[in-house]
């Protein structure tokens, strides 16, 4: 298994390399088209965005939670080499117009929030990249709003609220010893009320990094930052992320799923923690999607393996699927 792994490894990082080659590097450049400033959302609040590029169809980052657009963005920003590439705060949370009230900070005022982003952009079609919860907003947006929906990439979450854990399997809460998940519990519930929660923040990924990462040693290479926030952005990082999830309810996103025609490529590492059926229900379910596993990287693939993920999702956007990427659905 181990053999195999590294033969897939050296065909991803080939193309990869080659990918980067044509692309002039592997980040964007000084001079590059970059703008930074505010949309309005559905009710009017005020959303805090970031480009970078141009070229159609746009590329919308949808970052997970609980976290805000600069823990991730910095670590996306390469595809804005060729496209343009639209990262944003979503409402309650980072740069956005702050939201303490559920009521607003539920799953359709996000699709609305998306769907008044691309209108503030004048896109008539766009493709959309989500990561955990960004991937159940995404395909809840393409399945409301279709004919706005080019492409999708997701590193998704779970497809329901109460998946079965198979005989044998370990839950992903498994890789933290039981101290680690006793510290992690202690931190939340110090978080909200916390003098210094940049601190709070800090050791609780810090911790995390163990479950993130297929090498922890990596987490250091990690360019977005899920502490550098204001300190009263932070105190309300779990208010909005449970708003959040609480609006899906019980949820099972397979019957929405089965609904979007649009290209979809998911996506995750192989040691993500994740069960590995959680994972590929996403790809069972999408009519038109393939399921690409990339060895040896835990749940932040984008960082463990960066030109494999560059490359597959700039070969997907032009078009083609990638080599490794497999259909599941029969």
């Amino acid at each position: 298994m181990k053999r195999k792994c590294s033969t897939l490894i050296a065909a991803f990082t080939a193309v990869a390399s080659l990918t980067a080659s044509q692309q002039g590097g592997a980040s964007p450049s000084a001079t590059q088209a970059r703008a930074e400033g505010f949309a309005k959302g559905a009710d009017g609040v005020r959303l805090h965005y970031e480009t970078i590029g141009e070229g159609s169809p746009p590329l919308i980052f949808i970052h997970g939670t609980p976290s805000t657009m600069y823990s991730m963005a910095p670590d996306f920003q390469t595809l804005g080499t060729t496209r343009k590439l639209i990262f944003y705060d979503q409402r309650g949370g980072g740069r956005s117009e702050p939201i303490i009230d559920p009521a607003r900070l539920g799953w359709r005022h996000h699709v609305a929030d998306l769907e008044a982003l691309r209108q503030h952009f004048g896109a008539e079609r766009i493709d959309l990249l989500g990561v955990s919860w960004g991937s159940a907003l995404a395909v809840l947006y393409a399945h409301g709003h279709p004919q706005h929906v080019n492409r999708i990439v997701l590193f998704p979450m779970r497809a329901r609220a109460q998946p079965e854990i198979p005989p044998g399997v370990s839950p992903p809460t498994a890789v933290l010893t039981p101290k680690e998940q006793a510290r992690l519990r202690e931190l939340r519930a110090k978080w909200e009320h916390a003098e210094n929660p940049i601190a709070i923040c800090q050791e609780y990924w810090a911790i995390n990094a163990r479950a993130m990462f297929y090498d922890p040693r990596l987490a250091n290479s990690r360019k977005g930052r899920f502490c550098d926030e204001p300190p009263e952005v932070l105190r309300n990082t779990w208010r909005v992320s449970a708003a959040k999830m609480a609006s899906l309810g019980d949820f099972d996103l397979r019957p929405v799923l089965s609904e979007i025609k649009a290209p979809t490529l998911v996506m995750k590492g192989t040691e993500s923690g994740m069960v590995r059926s959680w994972v590929e229900e996403w790809a069972l379910a999408l009519p038109n999607s393939r399921m690409l596993w990339v060895p040896e990287a835990g749940l932040e693939v984008w960082v463990e393996k960066f030109e494999i993920v560059l490359a597959a999702i700039e070969r997907f956007r032009n078009g083609e699927w990638p080599q490794a990427a497999r259909v599941l659905r029969e």
